[in-house]
């Protein structure tokens, strides 16, 4: 079993105790009188860490042992678990989040800076597909697990239960940490803010506002328009087996011109923001969504890759801070900037604006030098 296996094993477990609970958060908060304020502030609470953190994480991941932070990230993320497991006031909840929102922020930069080590292209765009097909899966299942455990305990027992998953994670990592070894030869390119890198970073905002829009805001959206939880439940494992699918194809897609097919994948992001405006429904959904789950998966390995070629081994953990930071930016803004526009216009031109705002990925990608 390769370092790169044993990495993503713990990405899986990782993730799987996060998913398992997080979803469950905002409904243990409900049992304190958490109002809907309380709510939007909780998630808002663990999103911000991630505008900055990344950065700080990248910044020390050049200069000390990457698995050691590493490491570190899954003890907050466990940490974070299991102060959520004695909360007794709402006040314990949120500094829960805050160690859950600096866990994080730890925790995927970390990972894909590992990742980004590798020198040839080819191998990296695999290991990254890898990747997120091991994070993408445990979400995709654990939500579903952490229901069907939350009838047989109580919620405080489902996060001591997340706390002890998360830190059987250090298993494959220890694994890690005897075949891993850091890779200090500087690739020929450089690291130097050139335009066309610039360009790359800013493709990031649209990308994460459509990702935060379809995520946040797009649950709401869906039962105004007369759709059941189960339904609604229904189109984000679409969404989700759509983006594992993306995540499987694209080391086969990389073989095609890359500013091309970010090009087609900016084109699908608009059109299906714009057909979930122009034409709310069940069956327009349902494509919808699957088309954003797969151009919203194929993005982040192909920039990510493509920003990684620029970078040297040196410079890899702020650069992918700073991939991850402009996307938290993002993630944060976007839900924020949908919100606003659905109530100063109608939620259905809002996500036809979004659709439109989609399409600056376009010119900042243009001729990008694969």
């Amino acid at each position: 079993m390769s370092w790169i296996h044993c990495l993503n094993a713990s990405v899986f477990v990782t993730s799987l105790g996060l998913a398992m609970s997080i979803y469950m958060i905002p409904i243990y908060a409900q049992y304190f009188n958490a109002s809907y304020f309380d709510l939007g502030l909780l998630g808002l609470t663990r999103s911000l860490p991630y505008m900055v953190i990344p950065l700080i994480a990248g910044y020390f991941s050049d200069r000390f042992n990457r698995i050691f932070i590493y490491s570190i990230s899954i003890a907050v993320n466990s940490l974070s678990m299991l102060a959520l497991s004695f909360s007794n006031t709402l006040t314990h909840i949120y500094i829960a989040q805050i160690l859950g929102g600096i866990g994080i922020s730890f925790f995927w930069p970390i990972a894909e800076t590992i990742l980004s080590e590798i020198n040839n292209s080819e191998e990296r765009i695999k290991s990254y597909s890898q990747y997120n097909i091991s994070w993408s899966l445990a979400f995709l299942i654990g939500p579903f697990t952490g229901g069907v455990l939350v009838q047989f305990l109580n919620l405080k027992g489902l996060f001591m239960l997340s706390c002890i998953i998360i830190i059987l994670s250090t298993v494959p990592v220890i694994m890690v940490s005897r075949r891993y070894k850091s890779i200090r030869t500087l690739r020929s390119s450089g690291f130097s803010f050139n335009i066309s890198l610039i360009k790359m970073y800013c493709s990031i905002i649209p990308y994460s506002i459509v990702y935060a829009s379809t995520v946040y805001i797009f649950p709401g959206y869906a039962n105004l328009h007369g759709l059941s939880e189960f339904q609604i439940s229904v189109l984000f494992t679409v969404f989700g087996l759509a983006r594992i699918v993306s995540y499987y194809l694209t080391p086969c897609i990389t073989k095609f011109n890359l500013s091309r097919l970010l090009l087609i994948i900016s084109l699908l992001m608009s059109g299906s923001m714009m057909l979930i405006g122009l034409f709310p429904g069940t069956y327009t959904f349902i494509v919808s969504l699957f088309i954003l789950g797969f151009s919203l998966g194929s993005f982040f390995p192909l920039t990510l890759n493509m920003i990684s070629n620029k970078l040297p081994v040196e410079g890899l953990g702020f650069g992918v801070g700073l991939y991850e930071a402009i996307f938290g930016f993002g993630f944060t803004v976007g839900p924020l900037l949908n919100g606003m526009m659905a109530n100063t216009f109608n939620p259905e031109l809002s996500y036809i604006i979004i659709g439109l705002l989609a399409l600056l990925i376009i010119p900042l990608i243009d001729k990008f030098n694969d």
